[in-house]
């Protein structure tokens, strides 16, 4: 699933007032660690008493004693995820480049330092990167970003705040990261079969409009297929010599695309990986009984309406 910048924003930028309060401890590893799972098959453990806040394509771990000031957190550990795009390790110099970008653009003063650090998880290899720098309040910050590849997800773990309040709980985020594995895969069989969903915009005065005619297929075995035909017209209005407007021509066009994937589901969302490339989340939920069944869904973290989708 693909990394919604500006949630991202919104959580780091708050980091650039830190100021240097006082530090109760550090967390140890421990076997009752809860485990947090996601639908498309990952999962990971974390301290019994942190606590974790989900947004659009990122995890938020809290600790029980996170440092905090009237900005906004002093310490941030997150969880994010992504489509590897084909990418199958986290050495892989595609990987360690697309996080330099995404570090430098949302918190530019900090920068890497050379030195790339081999770590583990479960089943898959992984990186660390290290980043340092000050703040514009004169403030040292550090960012650890613990990296690893499964199952077609680039996964990262990222501890970014004020130097020694990172520090203290490098080792805890480390053993984050090293409980990442792979689960099976949730479904929900609410779900399961062949769904219609049509839509058309236009202008009020006609001279243009279009529509498109998905059918979605949500099989038990977690398959997915799509079809869309979109249809689209336009009238080019001119004016003749009298300034009289004048039909000059009519245009249309139709076009047929199909796609096939994988879909998963848990929680009241559910997710679908398209072998074209294209990653999607939604936010749903189903209504009616069978055979006369609805699904409202709407992309993660939109606050647009929801796409109503018949059951065929």
């Amino acid at each position: 699933m693909k990394l919604t910048s500006l949630q991202i924003v919104v959580v780091l930028l708050s980091l650039v007032a830190l100021v240097q309060l006082a530090h109760s401890g550090d967390v140890d590893p421990a076997k009752d660690w809860k485990t947090f799972k996601n639908p498309v098959g990952l999962m990971m453990k974390y301290p019994s008493d942190w606590t974790t806040q989900e947004q659009p394509g990122i995890l938020q771990l809290v600790p029980p004693d996170a440092v905090k000031n009237d900005a906004g957190p002093a310490e941030v550990y997150l969880v994010t995820g992504t489509d590897s795009v084909g990418i199958t390790e986290a050495t892989d110099e595609r990987v360690t480049q697309a996080i330099d970008i995404q570090m430098n653009t949302l918190v530019p003063f900090l920068r890497r330092t050379e030195k790339i650090e081999s770590v583990q998880a479960v089943k898959s290899p992984g990186t660390l990167l290290r980043f340092e720098g000050t703040n514009p309040a004169g403030k040292p910050i550090i960012a650890l970003v613990f990296t690893t590849v499964l199952k077609g997800y680039a996964i990262s773990v990222v501890a970014l705040g004020e130097k020694d309040l990172i520090a203290k709980r490098a080792k805890v985020s480390q053993a984050m990261f090293e409980t990442i594995n792979d689960a099976e895969e949730q479904t929900d069989p609410a779900l399961v079969g062949r769904w219609h969903y049509w839509t058309y915009s236009g202008a009020k005065d006609g001279s243009h409009g279009a529509e498109h005619d998905y059918h979605l297929t949500l099989a038990a075995d977690g398959s997915a297929a799509l079809e869309h035909r979109g249809e689209s017209s336009a009238i080019i209005k001119g004016k003749d010599a009298g300034g009289n407007d004048t039909v000059d021509a009519g245009i249309a066009g139709v076009s047929n695309s199909a796609d096939k994937g994988h879909w998963s589901a848990g929680g009241g969302k559910f997710y679908i990986r398209w072998e074209k490339g294209a990653s999607q989340a939604y936010e749903y939920k189903v209504t009616g009984e069978a055979g006369q069944r609805r699904i409202a869904a709407r992309a993660v973290g939109s606050n647009d309406k929801p796409a109503e989708w018949t059951e065929e």
